[in-house]
């Protein structure tokens, strides 16, 4: 669908594009994002799409579902997230949801919205049993730019492994570095300007 499409190239470009603080660079190890798949555009014309789909998600990290009305009832959505469970030893942890339209209860797949829990008694025994659980998700139900600010930051944060403050207290670190940066430079220009 046309709006989900948007989305998913908005967040594609927008982490391929991703300027990692530095600090996060050296704790990480991660330079930057590495490419990010997209299957619309980047699936050769190949006779076993399946086959193709399969190997572009064992060799993903991590699997963002982009989460509307059309999702939720796409058998294609189900079969991509079933597969990449099976690759990836059933990690849940690693398919992040992004938010396009309505709430998280209609619009989350189903797969996504139950987990196995562990409970433990305090006797030191243990049971499990599946429970409704609602993932945590980046919402770009807001406008494009204010989701590429707010909600983009949130989907890195996991990536990489940290926490989603760490990247906004560095984002604004290095632009008030920035701006006095660029103050300094125009005072010194104007004082040359003024001495000459």
């Amino acid at each position: 669908a046309e709006k989900d499409a948007v989305i998913a190239s908005e967040i594609q470009t927008s982490l391929e594009r991703f300027n990692i603080p530095k600090e996060l660079r050296k704790k990480t190890g991660k330079q930057r994002f590495n490419r990010v798949f997209r299957d619309v555009e980047e699936l050769p014309i190949s006779s076993n799409l399946t086959e193709d789909i399969e190997e572009a998600l064992k060799a993903s990290e991590y699997l963002i579902v982009i989460c509307s009305y059309r999702t939720s009832e796409s058998d294609w959505v189900k079969r991509e997230i079933d597969t990449f469970l099976e690759l990836h030893d059933y990690n849940k942890q690693l398919i992040l949801t992004v938010l396009v339209e309505g709430e998280p209860d209609e619009v989350i797949p189903e797969i996504l919205r139950h987990d196995n829990i562990t409970h433990y008694l305090a006797d030191g025994s243990f049971y499990c049993r599946d429970e409704v659980v609602e993932p945590l998700s980046a919402d770009y139900r807001m406008a494009i730019p204010k989701a590429r600010k707010i909600e983009l930051p949130r989907l890195a944060a996991t990536m990489l492994g940290c926490n989603y403050d760490d990247i906004i207290r560095r984002r604004k670190a290095y632009k008030r570095t920035r701006l006095l940066i660029e103050t300094a430079i125009i005072s010194l220009a104007a004082i040359a300007l003024m001495t000459y």
